[in-house]
C-alpha cells in the first residue's frame, strides 16, 4: 500500500565508508525525491516519534506531522526470523508496517516511515532496552 510511498533512504554516511544501502526489494519504484515545498510539508506525516528523524525533516525545510506506529516490533521480529529474514530485509518489514498503519490514518499524506538494525555477524542487534544492557552490546561490539 504505501510501497510506491518510499523515498530511498537519507544517506548521512559514517565517515568511513564501511556502511551500505538497503535497497528496496525487486518489482518496488521508489518515489523520486521531491517532496521538498509548502504543500508536500503541510502534507508529510513522521510515522516516528523519534527526535533524531523529526530534526532531520524539519532541517531539510519540512514540517511533518508526527504520528508514531505503535506495533508490537518484537512480533515482527520473531516473524522475519521465522521466515529466514535477515536484518536489512527485517528493518524493512518493520518501516512497512509502520507506513502501513500510519497511511491508513492519513488517507493522501506523504507519510516517512523507518527503521533501523544493527547486524553483527548476521545477528540483529536492537536498542537496549535498559543501561545493563547498553553495557553488554558496547563490550559486545569492542574492538569491532
Amino acid at each position: 500500500m504505501a510501497g510506491h510511498q518510499r523515498d530511498p533512504e537519507i544517506d548521512r554516511g559514517n565517515g568511513r565508508q564501511r556502511h551500505s544501502v538497503v535497497e528496496p526489494p525487486p518489482g518496488r519504484v521508489p518515489r523520486p525525491a521531491d517532496v521538498t515545498g509548502q504543500a508536500a510539508s503541510s502534507n508529510l506525516v513522521l510515522a516516528s516519534g523519534s527526535r533524531v528523524r523529526r530534526t532531520l525533516l524539519t532541517g531539510a525545510g519540512l514540517d511533518p506531522k508526527v504520528d508514531p506506529a505503535d506495533l508490537d516490533e518484537p512480533a515482527i521480529e520473531a516473524d522475519c526470523r521465522l521466515r529466514g529474514l535477515d536484518t536489512p530485509a527485517t528493518a524493512l518489514e518493520l518501516a512497512e508496517a509502520k507506513a502501513t498503519l500510519v497511511a491508513a490514518r492519513h488517507p493522501g499524506a506523504i507519510v516517512v516511515a523507518c527503521d533501523q538494525m544493527l547486524d553483527v555477524g548476521g545477528e540483529s542487534l536492537r536498542k537496549a532496552a535498559d543501561m545493563a544492557g547498553a553495557a553488554a552490546t558496547l563490550r559486545r561490539l569492542a574492538g569491532r
